[in-house]
């Protein structure tokens, strides 16, 4: 029982898992699912499945999960938990495959935006996975496919059950560990959070980018036969990814 569940005093329910105890057939499998990611979290809210393995409630052991409406929060680099030496909540780095998942789910969040999707989210993460060079093309399909078994989300079909005001306040807020909201996040901070991820994923590949333009002239001086392109075309070319950069970061396709 590695994902435990939890409701509070106002009926929200959220799902805990325990990185240490999660084995691979441990998975929450939605029936419908939002996204919203920060730089600091992804923060997950759907609607349950009979599906789910490992899903459990300590308190209440004829909890089933099938059509729960739930929240599940990844987190990139810190979160709060419980410390049972002092009985208080402490500020805690993540495990890797903790931070490995909130790269995972973010990607997703970005793709879809506010989208309804339906699938699986497994907290097991394969450790073969980190032996994996990625910036080796020949390790990509073996990197995607142990990628997908943490993460397989696709579009959920209409009709939707989740209403819009549900996905409204998922994507206008931000909340915390108990499920109650604080604090909108501005349009400024989420396209930062939106270049900070973006940036994220290059720095492993290309130089230090100062902004979209630098990265976007960096990635198409590396494209295939750059070198023959005259100096003209290979502006054509940066400045046709930066503006494909560009969308990324404001939300559009």
């Amino acid at each position: 029982m590695s994902i435990n569940v939890s409701t509070n005093k106002d009926g929200q329910t959220s799902l805990y898992a325990n990185p240490d105890f999660c084995i691979s057939t441990d998975t929450i499998h939605w029936k419908e699912l939002v996204l919203k990611a920060t730089d600091t979290e992804v923060i997950c809210f759907g609607i349950l499945s009979a599906e789910c393995r490992g899903v459990s409630s300590f308190k209440d052991k004829d909890w089933k999960p099938e059509g729960k409406k739930v929240t599940y929060r990844v987190y990139s680099k810190e979160k709060e938990q419980w410390d049972k030496n002092t009985s208080k909540y402490i500020v805690a780095a993540v495990n890797k495959d903790e931070a490995l998942l909130y790269k995972m789910l973010s990607a997703k969040a970005m793709e879809f935006g506010e989208k309804i999707l339906v699938g699986n989210v497994t907290p097991w993460v394969n450790p073969f996975i980190y032996e994996l060079d990625a910036t080796d093309v020949v390790n990509l399909p073996m990197i995607q496919k142990l990628s997908n078994q943490c993460v397989q989300l696709d579009l959920h079909p209409e009709p939707h059950e989740l209403t819009q005001s549900e996905i409204n306040a998922l994507q206008e807020s931000t909340g915390t560990k108990k499920g109650t909201y604080s604090k909108s996040e501005t349009e400024a901070e989420r396209l930062q959070a939106r270049y900070t991820f973006l940036c994220s994923h290059f720095e492993e590949v290309f130089d230090d980018c100062t902004s979209l333009a630098d990265l976007g002239s960096q990635i198409a001086a590396a494209a295939e036969n750059a070198g023959q392109l005259a100096p003209d075309k290979l502006l054509q070319n940066s400045v046709e990814k930066t503006i494909e950069l560009l969308k990324i970061v404001m939300g559009g396709k």
